[in-house]
């Protein structure tokens, strides 16, 4: 089972609208949908037809519909009710993509302790717990740490997909991948990064501080997975970016889902960035026809070793 956590989940409102500020503006197209980036991710392998659980704090009426739209999906989830209502994030889609997050609900102790029961008692060393996204109000990096820690315990697969500190502080708990970005590598030893060989230097910083695998999401130039003994490179698919929103949350998805099916690090990144892909050319999350339909367009190559 793969069980997602989400601690400051949101319904994600998306508009289209010739956004004029000081104006009243009209939109021409709106959608409600479940966000959060481990919500996500759980979504995306539900489409992979992988079991999976979404975790996490919800409240209010936002936080129902975000259940509700779930359910519909066929997507299982236990989440912590809290007080207060969770956020709701406007995504406004026009020449460019304008979003307005919302600070979300605080979490108190009690519903962090039962979100850490919950987890506790169910994660066993066949399941994979997935961390994604940023803190909430009340949850700081030690509280982070204390769920990451429940994986290790349990000696279950850990994957850890955050904020650049959060993910410096959380290597300790020797995640299974991390999944940074070009721009969060580079934040993480304050350097600029500027080519493929640099990416590789630095993901390998990353596992001698703790991770075992380093999948770094280089976005139009694809990603490049480096492993404990190898490197690969996955080139990027061709087509009209639409929506950039949730695509890293797909790759999360399509490389954990194909590693379990296959224990395969080359299969599992042709099918990351075939969902990383699916997601940015739609206004959707990957479907999985359109998974499937692109798959074998997805190209991977291992690096040759030297020496």
């Amino acid at each position: 089972m793969i069980y997602t956590v989400t601690f400051n989940p949101a319904l994600d409102l998306f508009v289209e609208s010739e956004l004029v500020i000081g104006e009243i503006n009209r939109v021409t197209h709106e959608e409600y949908t479940p966000g959060g980036k481990g919500i996500n991710v759980s979504i995306v392998c539900k489409e992979l037809d992988t079991d999976t659980v979404a975790t996490g704090f919800i409240g209010g009426f936002t936080g129902e519909f975000i259940r509700s739209e779930l359910e519909k999906k066929g997507v299982k989830h236990n989440f912590v009710s809290c007080d207060g209502i969770t956020r709701i994030n406007m995504k406004i889609v026009e020449l460019q993509e304008t979003h307005i997050n919302l600070n979300g609900v605080s979490i108190s102790k009690d519903e962090f302790f039962e979100l850490k029961e919950y987890l506790s008692n169910k994660l066993t060393n066949k399941d994979v717990l997935i961390i994604s996204g940023n803190s909430a109000q009340g949850i700081g990096k030690e509280e982070f740490a204390e769920i990451a820690n429940i994986a290790k315990d349990k000696k279950a697969l850990l994957v850890i997909d955050t904020n650049q500190s959060y993910l410096e502080y959380l290597l300790i708990c020797k995640p299974f991948l991390i999944k940074p970005n070009v721009q969060e590598l580079a934040g993480v030893f304050n350097v600029a990064i500027t080519s493929e060989e640099e990416i590789i230097k630095y993901a390998r910083k990353l596992q001698q501080e703790g991770a075992k695998n380093v999948l770094v999401s280089n976005g139009a130039k694809g990603a490049i997975l480096v492993t404990e003994e190898d490197v690969y490179h996955g080139e990027p698919l061709i087509g009209q970016t639409v929506n950039s929103i949730g695509s890293g949350d797909s790759m999360v998805a399509g490389f954990v889902c194909e590693w379990l099916k296959t224990t395969d690090y080359e299969s599992a990144l042709r099918m990351a960035i075939t969902c990383g892909a699916a997601t940015a050319f739609s206004t959707t999350l990957a479907k999985k026809e359109d998974i499937i339909a692109n798959i074998d367009k997805a190209v991977v190559t291992k690096e040759v070793r030297r020496g």
